[in-house]
């Protein structure tokens, strides 16, 4: 990493949400960023053009669309002004919000940027539709909903609204809403004809509405490893593969520690369960979770973000090349919700399971040597950049060190399981 691209990293707060279609597939990341408060006098943020490129640099081999949201009027003008467009290969758009593509200034710094290559994408009230002359430089429209929008109908982006540029080679939809709290909305924007994503999920309202049955694991998650053990592909792949969703690894370990088993010792992680059950009782034991799995595709995002948040903490706590230190750790955000997921206090659902005392202090305490880890990756998934600060500041965190982490795990490719 150069110094330049350090500084940059040294210099900003960086968060994200997913972006995610109706079938609950992830297409796109939004990463919000802001220069840090109250920056050291050595520290120096890099120009427009240089802010662009080395997000890039440190994005490279990232496969979805990346959104910039840069949470500072000037550093937005500066790259405006200044940056050209990344390569091809490389997907990253900048969000230009209403104050600036609705002002004269502003609105010559887009057709300039546009003309420079830039992909830049609308932020507007949700109902509101950039003028024409606006739309034209425009790869995309960002609504963002209010308090008021949340539960009131809303006009939805309509094919006749003016497209935003180049809509000949877009792939489905150009739109995409934001602030989105309930699962009724979600779904009723995601069918519009000209919507693309949401950026995040309304979470905690669908498994309040999932709450009168009992939460399954995904169908494609058991369907992938059913797959996965046909092929005989390595353990830790098959493992790893299973970790993407939360539930049928806490099923798999609930089974794995279960009198059906008769196990002498506790089984504490999905690598040792998969070990010790073998390729043809845990085919078995796959096939019979089947006909009660979900295919709910609203569900897909929630247990997603879950595995992103443990596969974040494992890039922030370097275990260094302790194995068994870093499947904890991805025990330890997998189950972090948990007690949300299944309805029941966490301590329920852990005494049932033989997991380390980290994990236990963690969760339970919000103490001891994952902790945070687990609270910093929990943060990360927010956009409320003041507190991931906070919260990186008073883990004694490095700033730089967390946005590598994050940025990592954005380019992981996930693996075998789940699309997300």
């Amino acid at each position: 990493t150069s110094a330049e691209s350090y500084t940059m990293l040294d210099s900003v707060a960086l968060g994200h949400q997913s972006l995610w279609n109706a079938e609950g597939e992830r297409v796109g990341w939004l990463l919000a960023l802001k220069p840090r408060a109250g920056l050291p006098s050595h520290a120096s943020l890099p120009g427009g053009e240089h802010l662009l490129r080395h997000l890039a640099q440190q994005l490279d081999g990232c496969s979805l669309p990346v959104l910039l949201d840069i949470d500072s009027p000037a550093l937005l003008s500066l790259v405006l002004e200044q940056a050209v467009a990344p390569p091809a290969d490389q997907l990253l758009e900048l969000i230009v919000p209403q104050k600036v593509w609705a002002s004269d200034h502003g609105a010559t710094l887009l057709a300039a940027a546009h003309d420079r290559g830039l992909r830049l994408v609308a932020s507007t009230p949700a109902g509101q539709e950039p003028p024409a002359a606006v739309a034209s430089h425009m790869w995309r429209t960002f609504y963002r909903l209010t308090e008021h929008d949340k539960h009131d109908p809303l006009p939805i982006a309509s094919p006749s609204a003016p497209g935003p540029a180049g809509d000949d080679d877009a792939p489905g939809g150009r739109s995409l809403y934001g602030g989105v709290t309930l699962r009724a909305k979600a779904e009723q924007l995601l069918h519009g004809p000209q919507t693309w994503a949401l950026a995040g999920w309304p979470t905690l309202d669908i498994l309040k509405t999932s709450q009168h049955r009992t939460l399954q694991p995904m169908r494609r998650s058991v369907e992938l490893a059913l797959q996965a053990l046909h092929d005989e592909v390595p353990i830790e792949a098959l493992a790893y593969g299973i970790t993407q969703d939360p539930l049928l690894s806490l099923r798999l370990l609930t089974h794995a520690n279960s009198a059906a088993l008769n196990l002498r010792d506790g089984v504490g992680t999905i690598h040792r369960a998969v070990m010790i059950i073998g390729h043809n009782a845990l085919t078995e034991w796959l096939t019979n979770q089947l006909p009660h799995a979900s295919v709910d595709p609203m569900l897909r995002p929630t247990m997603a973000d879950v595995a992103l948040r443990a596969r974040l903490m494992k890039q922030l706590l370097d275990a260094g090349g302790e194995q068994e230190l870093r499947r904890e750790l991805q025990l330890c955000g997998l189950f972090s919700d948990i007690d949300v997921m299944l309805g029941q206090p966490m301590s329920g659902v852990l005494a049932r399971l033989p997991l380390s005392d980290r994990i236990d202090s963690a969760l339970l305490s919000k103490d001891g040597p994952y902790y945070a880890a687990l609270e910093t990756a929990r943060a990360l998934g927010t956009l409320d950049l003041s507190r991931i600060e906070a919260i990186t500041h008073r883990h004694g965190l490095l700033t730089g060190d967390v946005n590598r982490a994050l940025l990592r795990t954005l380019v992981q490719p996930v693996g075998m399981l789940m699309g997300g």
